[in-house]
């Protein structure tokens, strides 16, 4: 796994400083997206923000779907909404299907709908804020999902 230098990272659309990355980087010349989610120094929702920028969107999608699984969501197509998900990530899904769904499920609670966005990384930033708004101490909970799925 290649790791992102700061460089990189600022060509990135996220709202932090040289001097943060700096912080966050603490000198070495790059960090993996896994190395970042384990990051102790800087605040879950710092590390979250970045790694919705650094992960493919397939990797961001499937986080965004743990987290809406960890998050117990009561809704009778909250399954079906992850398989069309997890489908579009695998390729075994069309993304008209997804286009189809959005509309199918616009009355889905929105961490649900979240996960029927175009972009990943998107996907994951909005289900992150929705999970962070139900339950404030959960940063690291859902960190550790990501560091799952990413072999830590």
């Amino acid at each position: 796994m290649s790791g992102w230098s700061i460089d990189e990272m600022l060509s990135l659309p996220t709202c932090y400083s040289r001097a943060q990355y700096e912080s966050l980087w603490n000198g070495a010349p790059t960090l993996t997206s896994l190395q970042v989610c384990q990051h102790s120094g800087a605040p879950a929702d710092d590390r979250a923000q970045i790694l919705s920028h650094m992960l493919d969107n397939a990797t961001a999608r499937l986080w965004a779907c743990d987290m809406v699984e960890g998050m117990g969501i009561e809704f009778d197509g909250v399954a079906d909404v992850l398989a069309l998900s997890r489908g579009i990530t695998d390729g075994s899904r069309k993304d008209s299907e997804r286009r189809e769904g959005k509309r199918k499920f616009r009355r889905a609670p929105s961490p649900v709908r979240a996960l029927l966005h175009d972009n990943g990384g998107v996907a994951c930033r909005l289900v992150y804020s929705y999970a962070r708004t139900a339950e404030p101490d959960n940063g690291a909970a859902l960190l550790s999902l990501l560091a799952t799925r990413l072999g830590g």
